[in-house]
């Protein structure tokens, strides 16, 4: 039999164009993909579900009442996580365990190209190193160039017992098969969970969770199958993958291209996001064409309008003056 595949992902109202441009992207970078697609939400509109819908047949999945019963005791502890509460939802994944591979994304990510390696691959976890890793595979590079290592917050793992935890992930991005999808794991993981400290800890919540309880039990795949806009330069020199071979493109952090940005804020934060979120915004629009949304008739005939007139300036009247 053909093996059950399944891309899965966490969504809400605010992510939802996000979750769009991903599952278009995928779908059109992967046409052999004919697996199930499955949406984690504690509340999207029906609205929203249908433009979904008509990209791939979704599965919307409300979490397990468990983890929303752990995840109210760790707000009532941690108020700052309230804001970060449905990140916890990507532990759901391991939980599909009718699938012989799982391949969870964040909604903030879109697809530039084919990923069947995380789908065809035998090893049962596959994730890719997060920041703190690439900082400690940079430091040879940084002393050599006469600096100092990275000094890093304390990480996930490490805090309590002063171990370390070695290598370790983002959970962006996580390519998953039995014995990791099942109830065992499901139930570790939300005991992990509830016994986690979060005092202190600004961004990581499902991250912290997963790399305490993994321990370095998965194998590591390239940074182009989790290309963090803000880590471009560590994913660059630690492994040479320039962002023209990146197949799967994070908008990890504070920055989302759903977003409207004055462009002098953006570019006095990091101008390199420009071209990421202008591919990212053609995949939204490609994803709403049979919609006519986004204004598609009017975008051809101002693009119409800007050829004739690079027609006329360079003295060829007509359509023959056209560049093609």
């Amino acid at each position: 039999m053909p093996p059950r595949l399944c891309l899965a992902t966490v969504s809400d109202e605010t992510f939802a164009t996000g979750t769009e441009v991903l599952l278009h992207s995928f779908l059109r970078y992967n046409p052999w993909f004919s697996g199930d697609v499955v949406v984690f939400a504690d509340a999207l509109s029906q609205q929203t579900r249908a433009r979904l819908s008509r990209l791939h047949p979704v599965r919307f999945e409300a979490p397990d009442p468990r983890l929303v019963e752990v995840s109210a005791d760790l707000q009532a502890r941690h108020p700052a996580l309230s804001a970060k509460h449905l990140r916890f939802l990507s532990l759901e994944a391991f939980r599909l365990s009718h699938y012989d591979r799982v391949l969870f994304c964040d909604s903030d990510i879109y697809c530039a190209g084919d990923v069947s390696a995380l789908f065809s691959r035998d090893e049962p976890f596959l994730a890719s190193d997060d920041g703190y890793t690439y900082e400690d595979r940079l430091t040879p590079l940084l002393r050599a160039n006469g600096y100092g290592a990275i000094a890093s917050e304390t990480r996930y793992g490490r805090q309590h017992d002063g171990s370390s935890p070695g290598r370790t992930f983002s959970s962006g991005v996580m390519a998953l098969s039995p014995p990791w999808l099942g109830e065992a794991t499901y139930t570790a993981l939300l005991e992990t969970m509830a016994a986690h400290d979060f005092t202190g800890e600004r961004v990581f919540t499902d991250q912290a969770v997963l790399n305490t309880h993994v321990r370095g039990r998965y194998t590591t795949v390239s940074g182009a199958y989790n290309y963090r806009v803000l880590l471009e330069d560590y994913i660059r020199y630690a492994e040479d993958v320039p962002y023209p071979d990146a197949r799967l493109i994070h908008f990890a952090g504070t920055i989302k291209p759903w977003n409207d940005y004055a462009p002098a804020d953006l570019a006095a934060y990091d101008a390199r996001y420009f071209k990421y979120i202008d591919v990212w915004r053609q995949m939204l629009e490609d994803a709403r064409k049979a919609e006519g949304a986004n204004g598609v008739g009017e975008r051809i005939l101002a693009q119409l309008a800007l050829t004739d007139r690079d027609a006329g300036v360079s003295g060829v009247p007509g359509v023959m003056g056209r560049v093609w």
